[in-house]
This record gives structure tokens, C-alpha cells and sequence, in this order.
């Protein structure tokens, strides 16, 4: 029951409760009944005659109701001031009070379909149901969905591969969509992630393949199927048009256009070295295969096995039978590392795709049978390209095909246009402005690849990997590459055994030291003010700054820390707006990349020699606004009051400029003028308001 009373005793007026409909049941000591009914006229005994039964409160005929209630009850219920009961009990007769109730006194709605329910087939209805579902229908339904023959942007591409079976030579890819990999939060490869049409990926992450290790049936099943050249790019058909769907099936062969192969690289990863095999791989028809014993051992001889290419002699003495082995280990050759597609399509409203090419780059990998995975690394990238017939001039900046972030203001979440200068032009980046980062989250030494991932326009990141060092290791890794005094205050007076993680010429981790950033004060590159910033004109470009702190490196045996070591980079862009307050074009009007020191400090005990510690490195690229910018107001110049004549208004009066005329004929000339130029007016203004007029 509320605790909203207004009190009054009873015989005067009734009492007002405010509150919503509740049942009441209240049993009233029969004494004091007595007592009332006694004192009371005796049309209200009826009131009492069932003091212990329960009632609705209100009624039917009426929107109130009277009930009798003790004081003390109504202490219980209300005992806050100034809604307590207590002055008006005492004035009420016998302490009983009589109290009616009724709803809020202001007009207000209140539920009435609260009660409990019967049955939980109300979850069946839509009185129990959400407008949606946080579970996704197995079968998704085409019937209001209108699919047109024009692709528009980030429209998904219906995906096939042939089989014989099929009366048009094509069924779905499995998915029945172009897939692209890329990484999830955990670093696996997620190929659920589908091309969208025309949006480029240009600087993919690279993400963990978990190729399973524990059969070689299955082994081999991902090695010539899963991981397949076949599976990425000789077998793989796209629809022409964004009217066909891999759920309704080929037509005709017409209708689909296979990817082709513009070039194969081989990644050895015994010497960490590319090459280009495509004339190799193409001409001998080769495939990802499997071998499911490899031997290791002397003495074997690798014959017509054209589509190996590696280098490692422990891996080109294969046989593929399996007599007499000495030493068996799964091989998977020429398995998928990294594809890039090229996507050309016409410039027509129908978007029709005309021609997909690959760089596909292979590898190979081995396994023992095993109860975990085994682990390699994979890209995928795609660029989109029009049949542009347009003239290209350096007027319209489109003298080369390039990338670009907006047109003009830069765009969130696009590269940020960067290049190195060459002459009096800019070789772009094709990925854009890149920091370092790792996805393994370990550092990488001397012989490893520093991985790279491209700024996005507008979103602040952080990226980093981990050092585990012991004591001795953090005491090299700090003065690998420092002048003499790093070591002033140490036990030892040289480093025993420079680090591998650090660049002996700059003392920077090899993490840190990014190619396309020089430091020591020099300018590293260039940045694009605007996102449509053009390579062959130099004035769309600037260059950042640089700043490499002094080399102040000391390592410190006696409290196990390394001061001054560099641990990271400051990325820094102003971006400013310009143009017009409602639709601002954003630029970048200063960019510094700046070296970052920090204290390390071995925590565990200096004896303890084979004990790690986890350390950071970390690079942060921020944006940062212009701040207090100004405004500019600009109002549009009113018009003219007079506007301007012809000059033969005044036909068919004329003046003479002639020098000789007498004053008087001057004044009569400036009379005719006034008198003409005042009729003209006279005249316009009449046409002007009959015009008016007649609207």
C-alpha cells in the first residue's frame, strides 16, 4: 500500500489515500468496533458485519471506497510527518479513523495487465517477445530483399568454385562469399570476413593459421584443400554481378570470372628470402602438395620434383614412397602464405567486375604428428580499380593512380598518406603512414621481420611487444650500442654479449627502429596535408619531424636499473579543419615522431641469474585537434541599389560631348539627360509592379 495519506477523522469528511487500485484486508480488534458502531448512526453497521474477509478496494459502480482502520495500523504504514496519523487519530472518535480512497488526485494512466500469468505460452505471443533476437535464424530469408544487377559500395561478392557435378560447372565456395581473412582479438585468422565492394585493404594484419598436426589424414586435408593455391585463387570464381547469388545457383559460365594468377613468390624460411617463381610455377602446373614422408636423412635424391623450391637441403631429398625411411615428417609444399587481389570493374552504373588478378606468395610447412597445431603466419589484401576513361592531367591530379584518404579533408579511419622524397615528386606508400607492432606480442631480434600496420586517420592506437630478460640480458640490452658511461656505474666494463634486440648503430630495439623513420633530428618523410594529396606536386606535402633524445643510457648494478633506455615512440599528427564551419575539410598540419625513455628496473634479486622479467616496449600514435581555432565571417556582398543600364536607354535622346556648345545648350542637354534618365526609371519601375501584379 503507498504511503501517501491525507488524514481527517471520522465524522467530519472522509480521508483521500493516494494510490493505485490494491486489495486491502485489514481486521479491526472487536472492541473498538463496539465502540464505533455504538457511536455511529446506524447505517454503517453493515460496514462491519464481515470484519475478517478481504475485499478489492473499490468498485464497480464507483471509484471509491470506505474503510475503517486503527491509528496504530497506520503508524506502521505511514509514519513519516506530515502524513502520520497521530494528530488526527486523536480527534478521531474511539481512535478508529475512517479513511477513503481513491486514485491520484491529478490525471494519470496505470497498468492493469500486471497480474501473474497462467501459462508460459505467453513467451509465444507477441505480448512476450522482443521486436528482435539475440539468436540468428538458420535460414535467412530473400522474399522482401531487392538485388539488383549493380554492385554498390561494400556490397559482398558471391564466391563459386567449379565442380563436375554441377550442371553449370559451378558451386558455391561454402560460404557463398568472397572471403579475406583477417585477424580476430585473439590473432587467428577469421574467415569470416568478407570483401566488400570496393574497399580496399592495403596493409592487412597478419593473422595465426592453426593448421591441425594430430592426424596426417587431417594434415593433409588442410594442406591441399584448405590451404590451397586452388582454394585462394585457381579455383575461385566470382559473380560479374551483384545480381548473382551463390544460394540460386550458375547459369551460365558467362556469369562468373575466375581469379587469375599474376604472381607466385616463394618464401624460404630457412634463409628468410623471397624470390619470384612465377614463370617456374606456371609452366609445371603446380599445386600445394602434400608428402607424408619427408626424409632427413643423407643419401636421397630429389628427381622431377620441379614445384619444390626450397633452398633447405634437409627438405629437397624427398621420396614419396615410404620404403625404407629412416626419419618420417609431414610436408606441406607450396602452401598459402600471402595473396593480394586486384579487382578491376567497369566505370558503368551496372559495376560489372571485368578482371581479378593475385600476387600469391607460398611456402612450405612441416609437422610431426602431433597433439597441438601447428602455427604459421598468413596475409590478405585486395585493392579495387576502375576502367577509368578520364583524362589524366596534372590539372585534374590524376596523372598517376594512387591511394587516397578523402577528397579533399582527410576521412576517418583511411591511411594517412605518407612518402619519401624523391626528387621533385613523392613516392607514396601504397599502405600509408605504418608503425611497428607484433602479433605474436613477442620482440623481434636480428633475423626476424618487423611487422607493420597503417595508421587509421582519427583513431588514437597503441601497439607494443614484450621483452622476458634475465639481469645480465637488461644490462646488455641497455648498453648495446651506448657510448662508454652506460657502464660507469657497473661491475662489468664492457657488454659481454650485445643484445639481439637492438640495433648496435642506433641502440634502438629493432622493434623501434622503423625503415621509413630517420632519426637523429632528420627529416624521416612526408605527410600529406590533405587526404587527396597529390605525389607529383610538392606543396600538398610536408615533411615530420624527428626527434632522437640524447644518448644518456647508464646501467646501474648496485639497484639492477637501466636508465634513459629507450623504450618506445610518440607518434604525433595536428589536424586541423578548414573550409566551411558546416562541412570542415580536415588536414594534418603537423606530424614529430619522437623517441620515448624509461627507467627498467630488475625487480628479483641480483643473484637470481636465470630468472626473466617481462618488459614493454610500445609505440603510440595520437591525433591531436587544433585547439582555438578561429573563425572567419563571411557575408555576400549585397547588390547594387542601381543596377546597370544599357547605353542606348536614353534613345532616342542624345548629348553632345562636344567642348563648344553654349551654356545654354549644356544645361538644356542636362535637362534632357535628367528628364531621360528620370523616365527610364519611371518606365521600369511600371513594368516592375505590373509584373508583380500580375503574379
Amino acid at each position: 500500500m503507498s504511503k501517501d495519506y491525507l488524514i481527517e477523522p471520522c465524522g467530519s469528511f472522509p480521508v483521500q489515500i493516494l494510490s493505485s487500485k490494491l486489495r486491502v484486508c485489514r481486521t479491526i480488534f472487536k472492541r473498538r468496533v463496539m465502540q464505533f458502531v455504538q457511536m455511529h448512526i446506524a447505517d454503517q453497521i453493515s460496514r462491519f458485519k464481515d470484519l475478517d474477509s478481504c475485499s478489492f478496494e473499490g468498485s464497480s459502480t464507483s471509484d471509491s471506497i470506505t474503510y475503517c482502520y486503527q491509528s496504530n495500523e497506520l503508524y506502521g504504514v505511514n509514519p513519516k510527518a506530515p502524513m502520520g496519523g497521530s494528530a488526527a487519530a486523536t480527534e478521531g472518535l474511539s481512535r478508529a479513523l475512517c479513511v477513503e480512497k481513491k486514485n491520484y488526485a491529478f490525471p494519470s494512466q496505470f497498468y492493469t495487465n500486471d497480474d501473474l500469468q497462467s501459462s508460459v505460452s505467453v513467451f509465444g505471443t507477441s505480448a512476450g517477445q522482443k521486436e528482435y533476437s539475440y539468436t540468428e535464424d538458420a535460414t535467412i530469408s530473400t522474399a522482401d530483399v531487392s538485388i539488383d544487377r549493380y554492385y554498390d559500395q561494400n556490397d559482398t561478392i558471391a564466391a563459386f568454385r567449379s565442380s563436375a557435378q554441377a550442371a553449370s560447372g559451378f558451386i558455391s565456395n561454402g560460404p557463398g562469399f568472397f572471403q579475406l581473412p583477417q585477424n580476430d582479438f585473439s590473432g587467428a585468422c577469421n574467415d569470416l570476413n568478407y570483401v566488400g565492394f570496393e574497399v580496399n585493404v592495403r596493409n592487412p594484419q597478419s593473422c595465426d593459421r592453426y593448421v591441425d598436426a594430430s592426424t596426417a589424414t587431417s594434415f593433409q586435408s588442410q594442406c591441399q584443400r584448405d590451404q590451397s593455391v586452388d582454394r585462394y585463387v585457381t579455383d575461385l570464381y566470382l559473380a560479374r554481378n551483384a545480381e548473382l547469388q551463390a544460394s540460386s545457383g550458375v547459369s551460365s559460365a558467362s556469369d562468373v570470372i575466375g581469379v587469375e594468377i599474376q604472381r607466385v613468390l616463394y618464401y624460404d624460411s630457412s634463409t628468410d628470402t623471397t624470390s619470384d617463381v612465377t614463370t617456374s610455377y606456371v609452366a609445371n602446373n603446380c599445386e600445394t602438395t602434400y608428402y607424408g614422408d619427408v626424409r632427413t636423412s643423407t643419401g636421397f635424391v630429389r628427381t622431377g620434383q620441379t614445384c619444390l623450391f626450397t633452398s633447405n637441403s634437409s627438405w629437397t631429398s624427398i621420396d614419396t614412397s615410404t620404403a625404407n625411411a629412416t626419419s618420417s615428417v609431414m610436408f606441406c609444399a607450396n602452401i598459402v602464405r600471402d595473396v593480394v587481389y586486384y579487382v578491376n570493374h567497369s566505370t558503368t552504373a551496372r559495376g560489372t567486375i571485368q578482371q581479378v588478378l593475385a600476387d600469391v606468395t607460398i611456402t612450405d610447412l612441416t609437422a610431426t604428428t602431433a597433439s597441438y597445431p601447428v602455427v604459421f603466419a598468413q596475409s590478405f589484401a585486395i585493392e579495387f580499380t576502375s576502367a577509368n576513361t578520364a583524362q589524366q592531367t596534372t590539372e585534374n591530379g590524376n596523372l598517376v593512380t594512387r591511394m587516397r584518404s578523402g577528397n579533399p579533408g582527410y576521412q576517418q579511419g583511411l591511411p594517412v598518406l605518407s612518402g619519401q622524397r624523391n626528387g621533385s615528386v613523392i613516392d607514396q606508400s601504397k599502405t600509408g603512414f605504418s608503425v611497428p607492432y607484433s602479433t605474436s606480442g613477442s620482440c623481434p631480434t636480428t633475423s626476424d621481420t618487423i611487422q607493420t600496420l597503417a595508421t587509421a586517420f582519427g583513431y588514437d592506437t597503441l601497439t607494443g611487444c614484450t621483452l622476458r630478460l634475465t639481469r645480465d640480458e637488461l644490462r646488455d640490452f641497455c648498453c648495446t650500442g651506448a657510448s662508454g658511461a652506460c657502464l660507469a656505474n657497473s661491475f662489468v666494463a664492457q657488454v659481454s654479449t650485445p643484445s639481439n634486440y637492438v640495433d648496435s648503430a642506433t641502440g634502438l630495439a629493432h622493434f623501434l627502429n622503423v625503415s621509413q623513420v630517420a632519426y637523429n633530428g632528420v627529416n624521416g618523410g612526408y605527410i600529406g596535408i590533405y587526404g587527396d594529396a597529390d605525389p607529383l606536386d610538392m606543396s600538398q606535402w610536408f615533411p615530420y619531424a624527428t626527434n632522437f633524445p640524447t644518448d644518456a643510457r647508464t646501467w646501474n648494478d648496485e639497484t639492477s636499473t637501466c636508465s634513459n633506455v629507450y623504450a618506445g615512440l610518440s607518434v604525433q599528427f595536428l589536424v586541423a579543419n578548414s573550409a566551411e564551419r558546416a562541412n570542415p575539410q580536415r588536414k594534418i598540419v603537423a606530424a614529430l615522431v619522437e623517441v620515448v625513455t624509461s627507467d627498467w628496473v630488475f625487480s628479483l634479486p641480483p643473484n637470481n641469474r636465470n630468472g626473466t622479467q617481462a618488459f614493454q616496449l610500445s609505440v603510440v600514435t595520437s591525433y591531436v585537434p587544433l585547439q582555438e581555432q578561429e573563425l572567419d565571417d563571411y557575408i555576400p556582398p549585397s547588390p547594387p541599389a542601381l543596377f546597370k543600364l544599357p547605353y542606348d536607354v536614353f534613345y532616342p535622346f542624345t548629348t553632345s560631348t562636344s567642348n563648344a556648345a553654349p551654356a545654354t545648350s549644356s544645361l538644356r542637354r542636362a535637362s534632357t539627360s535628367t528628364l531621360a534618365a528620370f523616365s527610364a526609371l519611371l518606365l521600369m519601375v511600371g513594368l516592375l509592379t505590373a509584373s508583380f501584379g500580375s503574379r
